[in-house]
């Protein structure tokens, strides 16, 4: 929302919708005078914007409030765009007038009644200043800094909450601040939420009120910048993707279980780094897990449309390990697989094995509980291409196709000649052992190789 007027922005958000366009990840910066600053300054607000550019993160900022008190700096273009000047700041506001509105501004309204115009995805929440310098108690401040949260998460279940730690002050009630802030965490701990996560910010450290503050209590632009930066790395921890991810290899499987004969033979370091992949990360282990059955490659690519999933749309990539059940674990065990990245569209998980032919998601990896999920074991329409894709197990459960021991991404008498009779009748981690029982022999090439000519990659 790039200009004023609430009849104005319902009508964008509405104009939006219809057209099925999104304008990012909406975010509220939601407080006081901190958040909303004044006429000769540009709040942290706008340092912030011009980081999350530069992120190349697509975002809206969002809120009734489009001025700073007393009228508006000047916020100069960048990278030919305009300021967002949409935020919930308001001058001089505790927590519960935050909540219930101010007496002295009751055209401004209340927290419940903005959410009625705009649903935030993100909410920056630094509140409680004002609540201690007016001599509200620490424990009143808390409980209705937990019925802000309450309130934002009713308007949005899977909204994600960056909660301040304040910044200090020269006041000599920065004291009960400290003390504030000291209690802060633990709304995250008793408010924990997995469909709506609680960051802690620590707007606190490394600020001094002596030198980022023009007054004592607001921000200076120096005071600005560090609050930026601090909100900007919370906003990209937050967004990461974090991926649950379950697949099956053909080569090794019977119905739902793999076989982990390859246990004494992988190796301790991610053996992706060659042709075709030519994957520069360094995961490597100290021992092989139980239960391993191989490494595979995870992949994330963002777009809007899997037949629009090309290698240039790469977010991401990481070694990881699958076991016998078919999850896929990171180098430290966990399912968890987190991704050094953010999502601007949709995501589509590929996930390549040395010798089998790579899947990619038929659709968009749908998110839960602050989690993304994908399962390609479930059905064949579960991987772009469906059965020209996976192979159908029995019990009903479909694995990725052995047999692409050239790793050129077709299954064809190269694979099964001379590449297989080059191995043939040696023992160890190899690629012609396309069914992972750690030694290449007649199995490989008339059950896996042969029955499987002609099948392609269909990873776009």
């Amino acid at each position: 929302m790039k200009q004023g007027g609430l009849l104005f922005n319902l009508f964008i958000f509405f104009l939006a919708i219809s057209a099925g366009f999104s304008q990012g990840i909406r975010i509220m910066p939601l407080g006081n005078s901190i958040t909303q600053a004044n006429s000769t300054h540009q709040s942290y607000r706008y340092p912030l914007w011009k980081k999350l550019i530069d992120d190349n993160l697509s975002f809206d900022y969002v809120g009734t409030m489009i001025n700073n008190k007393y009228g508006n700096p000047v916020w100069p273009d960048y990278k030919g765009q305009v300021f967002d000047q949409n935020h919930e700041g308001h001058w001089g506001w505790r927590a519960d007038q935050i909540l219930y509105g101010h007496p002295s501004a009751p055209s401004e309204l209340y927290l419940a009644l903005w959410l009625e115009t705009y649903t935030p995805e993100i909410a920056l929440i630094h509140l409680g200043s004002n609540d201690i310098i007016q001599y509200q108690s620490v424990e009143s401040t808390i409980s209705d800094l937990q019925e802000v949260i309450i309130t934002i998460r009713n308007a949005n279940p899977d909204v994600v909450i960056l909660l301040a730690q304040l910044i200090p002050t020269t006041l000599p009630v920065n004291a009960q601040i400290t003390e504030l802030n000291l209690q802060i965490p633990a709304i995250a701990e008793t408010m924990s939420d997995p469909e709506s996560p609680i960051y802690i910010v620590d707007q606190n450290t490394g600020f001094d009120p002596n030198a980022d503050t023009y007054d004592g209590i607001h921000p200076n632009e120096t005071g600005e910048e560090k609050m930026a930066q601090k909100w900007r790395d919370a906003i990209l921890e937050a967004i990461k993707p974090v991926l649950n991810v379950n697949v099956l290899l053909e080569g090794p499987c019977t119905e739902n279980v793999m076989k982990t004969c390859l246990t004494g033979y992988l190796p301790l370091s991610q053996p992706f780094g060659c042709e075709p992949w030519n994957y520069s990360g360094t995961e490597v282990l100290t021992e092989i897990p139980a239960g391993t059955v191989d490494w595979v490659l995870v992949e994330l690519r963002d777009t809007t449309q899997v037949e629009l999933a090309f290698e240039s749309c790469m977010l991401s990539r990481k070694a990881c390990l699958v076991d016998s059940l078919g999850h896929i674990r990171d180098v430290f065990g966990s399912v968890d697989l987190r991704f050094d990245t953010f999502i601007t569209d949709s995501i589509f998980v590929v996930v390549y094995h040395r010798n089998h032919l790579p899947v990619i998601s038929s659709t968009a990896v749908s998110k839960s509980a602050g989690k993304y999920f994908y399962d390609f074991t479930i059905g064949e329409q579960q991987a772009f291409g469906a059965a020209a894709a996976q192979k159908y197990m029995a019990g009903g459960y479909y694995a990725m196709i052995s047999g692409d021991i050239n790793q050129d991404g077709v299954i064809n008498y190269a694979d099964s000649g001379p590449l297989w009779a080059l191995m043939s009748g040696l023992k160890g981690y190899l690629n012609a052992d396309c069914n992972l029982d750690c030694q290449v022999d007649n199995k490989d090439k008339n059950d896996i190789c042969l029955i499987n000519l002609g099948y392609v990659k269909m990873v776009p």
